[in-house]
């Protein structure tokens, strides 16, 4: 019995309009992880049984592996089936069902010939998760080949939400987005959900790369380490060669941006961490420094904070960063004065 197989590549662009329907066979713990983005979890087989079926892989036979997953599998078949239909119906609008695991090998092959023969039709993926991270490394490797725009500017500038104003106009990525951290050490602390895995920080920009088709030029902010996640290396270094619009904003105006953004979810537990977290920066602030930053925010003073920040630590940091790399500037624009300028000199830079 032949199954037919497809590429991540060619569902990606069906897969993100919710036209296909993908299942990830794997182990909740394999899912974890990382997984393709909009992929949904029915697990053959649960994490001690996958470790009981790879032992016996490895140490007797191949066929005594299948036999023991065959008969961990059975137990669970009807259910299972009721589950994989029920995530099928979900949506109207699914037009294909698309199963994966590891390789593309025991777990979706069998379970699409078992769907076959039970009249649901199926498509397994090609080579599995392992293959679609090797699309997704390839992804990182044809955009470092176009022409990126690195958004660069001191903290609280407003870099990230001309970004953000900017998807769907001109090509650009949400790094921070993607992440779900700004960067900064408290970078997390306003964010409503955690920060992904590596992995899954790589597949979902590998996804947005995808989506921008072949657009010659792309708009990104400068970015190493995101929290707890990093920007991939070949990417990292094609950023740092790049153009730059450099954006600039009032002190009292970034002031203001970075209170509205972190104070209204302060709580004390936020107070907790936010004292924790200042103690990463005991080399560039003194320990009465921070006992004074901690001290503002514990009573509500934000302003008073933000602007020791500002002034001690982060406008030092990205003021070394612009003076090194001046010849690499080819726009500069105060937002507060003129976010339009901003909005029209990127346009034209990468519809050009």
């Amino acid at each position: 019995m032949t199954i037919p197989e497809s590429t991540w590549s060619a569902l990606a662009t069906s897969i993100r309009a919710e036209r296909t329907c993908l299942v990830d066979l794997r182990s909740p713990g394999e899912f974890a992880t990382g997984r393709i983005p909009q992929a949904r979890n029915l697990a053959l087989l649960d994490d001690a049984e996958r470790k009981t079926v790879g032992t016996l892989y490895k140490q007797v036979s191949r066929c005594e592996a299948t036999q023991t997953g065959l008969e961990l599998f059975a137990v669970k078949a009807e259910r299972f089936l009721e589950d994989l239909l029920a995530a099928r119906a979900a949506k109207p609008e699914y037009e294909r069902l698309v199963l994966h695991c590891w390789r593309g090998g025991m777990r979706s092959g069998s379970v699409a010939r078992w769907l076959t023969v039970a009249g649901v039709p199926c498509i397994v993926l090609r080579g599995g998760y392992k293959v679609f991270r090797r699309e997704i490394r390839g992804l990182f490797e044809a955009l470092a080949q176009r022409e990126l725009l690195v958004l660069v500017g001191r903290t609280g500038s407003g870099k990230t939400d001309l970004l953000r104003e900017m998807l769907g106009t001109v090509p650009a990525l949400d790094l921070e987005g993607i992440a779900r951290h700004r960067g900064s050490a408290f970078g997390d602390f306003a964010q409503s959900e955690p920060c992904p895995t590596q992995q899954d920080f790589e597949n979902q920009l590998g996804d947005a790369i995808h989506a921008l088709g072949d657009a010659p030029r792309v708009l990104v902010e400068i970015e190493n380490f995101i929290g707890p996640v990093k920007v991939p290396p070949v990417l990292r270094e094609r950023m740092r060669s790049a153009p730059l619009l450099l954006v600039e904003r009032e002190f009292d105006d970034r002031v203001v941006r970075l209170v509205a953004e972190y104070a209204p979810r302060w709580t004390d537990e936020l107070q907790k961490r936010f004292e924790e977290r200042l103690e990463m920066l005991a080399q560039y602030l003194s320990r009465e420094v921070r006992r004074t930053i901690a001290g503002a925010t514990a009573r509500g003073d934000f302003a008073t904070a933000v602007a020791m920040l500002l002034t001690l630590r982060y406008d030092r940091t990205y003021d070394k960063t612009i003076a090194r790399t001046q010849a690499q500037i080819v726009g500069k624009f105060n937002l507060t004065r003129d976010l339009d300028g901003a909005r029209e000199f990127l346009k034209h830079y990468l519809q050009r």
